[in-house]
């Protein structure tokens, strides 16, 4: 999907363009908004409200975010509100005032900028906000996080902006700890989202902690007690959405379906051992949870062997049949080619190496283009067969290259080094 631009009203032919309109087209003039505007996105589906008195340089609505343009000619704050998410934002650009707060569930996000301009990617996140207290902060220096999609002109900005991407691989391999240093079975751990809560095992899997109400289920959790892990600690744990109930033998999945709402079904693995085994699930991923919580979710259609084609890899080096080509299956289920100057970086051992055949492997989509984790946030396209990087210079060309954001993965500084820079894509 194209981003929807928001700007002053704008007369194109047979259309009047107000700010819930997707027109492509960009007003130069700053925005003022006089009165409450509705912003809406598709995924999630939900309403964010821009508060009279915002004032902007330039606002996108893309189909998971809203990117707002701020500078300190613009004459003012802009302010968001969510009234069923949280909100996440991220900033690139000079440096600026974020203040966030929490009211009775009502997110809102008042931007600020003193000095230069600031680019604000705002996205709602899976969880309800649950604090109560103002946090104002200076803008931080931001992990790479993708410019937004559209563009002068009417441009298309290859899919719109907003995904999120998985965290690089730990750039170092230990073969002595599962876990991070610091973090043990039964901690509560946030990633680098600074969002989402999870729980860990002594085996590295780590497990969603679905909504506030189900943090509720076990009184043993205490907010002041989540630890938070940088991109490097949370990558090297794996996640898992398997369980059981205390006293009951029955493995489910989660289909996590609407967060805000406690909307979430519970799918029985109507499967044997066997079963279990050849699709590469590990019984260790398998978390023990209270009936509580098990009531809570609706039962959904049981899962069996015959709906995995094939086993479920992710986080996993692997080889094409009659092949010497090395590829890595992300954990969003994406590959991409390892060139062999960054196989330490992975953990890299022949013997251990799972071959497919060309049919299993072609159900992964491949990645086509890179960023560096805590770099500068350009894009690059990848040509895996010179070992060659080429920066995507704006979104005219990554439209034109036709690239997606899925197809975009963060990487580590080895992975990033093992390619030569290239001539840049204009």
């Amino acid at each position: 999907m194209f981003p929807f631009l928001l700007f002053k009203r704008h007369i194109l032919p047979g259309v009047l363009c107000t700010v819930l309109l997707g027109c492509t087209a960009v007003h130069a003039a700053s925005l003022n908004f006089s009165s409450d505007t509705p912003a809406i996105l598709s995924s999630p589906s939900i309403t964010l409200t821009v508060l009279a008195g915002s004032a902007a340089d330039m606002l996108t609505v893309n189909a998971t975010s809203v990117v707002v343009t701020i500078s300190d000619t613009t004459g003012g704050s802009f302010t968001l509100t969510s009234a069923a998410y949280d909100l996440l934002v991220t900033q690139t650009g000079t440096a600026g005032t974020i203040t966030q707060t929490c009211n009775s569930g009502l997110a809102t996000v008042i931007l600020s900028q003193s000095s230069g301009s600031g680019v604000y990617t705002i996205t709602p996140t899976a969880s309800q906000c649950v604090s109560a207290s103002p946090t104002p902060t200076p803008t931080p220096t931001p992990t790479p996080t993708p410019i937004p999609g559209g563009g002068g002109g009417g441009g298309g900005g290859g899919g719109g902006g907003g995904t999120v991407l998985p965290p690089a691989p730990p750039a170092i391999c230990s073969a002595t700890s599962t876990l991070p240093v610091g973090v043990s079975e039964g901690d509560l751990v946030r990633g680098p989202d600074g969002i989402k809560v999870y729980i860990v095992n002594s085996s590295g899997y780590i497990r969603h902690i679905f909504n506030p109400q189900v943090f509720s289920f076990y009184h043993h959790f205490k907010w002041d007690q989540i630890k938070n892990l940088d991109a490097t600690d949370f990558a090297r744990l794996k996640p898992s959405d398997l369980y059981r109930a205390d006293g009951d033998q029955a493995v489910y999945s989660l289909k996590e379906v609407d967060e805000a709402k406690g909307i979430a079904q519970k799918q029985w693995l109507n499967m044997t051992a066997s079963d279990f085994a050849g699709l590469l699930f590990d019984p260790n991923q398998i978390f023990t949870i209270n009936v509580q919580e098990r009531d809570y979710y609706q039962a959904g259609t049981p899962l069996i062997k015959t709906d995995f084609t094939y086993p479920v890899r992710r986080n996993q080096l692997v080889q094409p049949e009659a092949s010497s080509t090395v590829y890595f299956i992300d954990a969003r289920g994406y590959k991409r080619i390892i060139p062999p100057a960054a196989y330490a970086a992975y953990c890299y051992d022949k013997t251990r190496l799972t071959t497919l055949t060309t049919a299993e492997l072609d159900t992964y989509p491949q990645v086509r283009a890179m960023t560096l984790e805590n770099g500068d946030g350009r894009v690059y396209v990848i040509d895996p067969a010179a070992d060659m990087r080429h920066w995507v210079e704006n979104t005219d060309a990554f439209g034109r290259l036709g690239l997606t954001w899925n197809e975009v993965a963060i990487v580590n500084a080895q992975e990033f080094g093992a390619y030569a820079e290239g001539t840049p894509e204009q």
